[in-house]
Parts: structure tokens; sequence; C-alpha cells
């Protein structure tokens, strides 16, 4: 049951995420049709990398559900392997394309650990 709720939770999270960027970015995660605008709506309110993070809880629920201990390390190592990617190359390149737009977006917005109420 709890792996089931992490892959159900995440999945939608991580699904939400992908709309976002398709309606209000027009563009896709991937980096060969990336966003044109800056994704500054729910999920992208309650932290910068809701994709990764859901999509993490889900192969994290999937790796509980099936009772695989050497799956939840392979899904917690590339999770760390694909936010270090994300803190050291792709926010610079959002930064770039993005500037001062990204800067406070990134400055009021946590990185990974949703906040759900508003910072004043």
């Amino acid at each position: 049951v709890p792996g089931l709720l992490l892959l159900v939770c995440g999945g939608g999270f991580a699904v939400w995420s992908v709309l976002a960027e398709a309606t209000v970015g027009r563009g896709t995660p991937v980096p060969l049709i990336p966003t044109q605008r800056l994704v500054v709506v729910p999920p992208f309110t309650f932290c910068r990398n809701p994709m990764v993070l859901g999509t993490s809880l889900a192969y994290l629920g999937l790796a509980v559900a099936v009772g695989s201990p050497s799956a939840v390390v392979l899904v917690v190592t590339f999770a760390a392997l694909l936010l270090l990617y994300v803190r050291t190359v792709e926010e610079k390149e959002l930064e770039a394309r993005f500037g001062a737009d990204y800067v406070a977006y990134r400055s009021r917005t946590p990185f990974l650990l949703p906040r759900f109420t508003q910072r004043r």
C-alpha cells in the first residue's frame, strides 16, 4: 500500500508538471524542445523540480511495492545524480535563458522539497 501510494501520487505530480510545461511553457521536458516561457504556475510554485520529485517518488513507490531493496538503491542513486545535473547544468541554462525572472523564481521557490504555503 505505501508503495502504491507513492507510485500514484508521484506519478500524478510528474504528469501535472509535464502538462504545465506543455500548456504554459509551450515546450517539453526534452532539451531539444524546451519551454518557451518560464513556468511559474503550480506545481512549479511548490518546488522548482516537481517533475524530478514526482518521477522519483513514482519509481520509489514501484520499488517498494515489488519489495526490491536493490531497486530502491537504484532509484535513490539515479535521483541523486539527476538532481546533481539539474543543480550544476540545467539551472545555469535556465538563468541564461530567462535571466532575472528565473533568479527571482529560484530565490522564492524551494529546489526539491515542496512548500505548499505562500511565502511572504
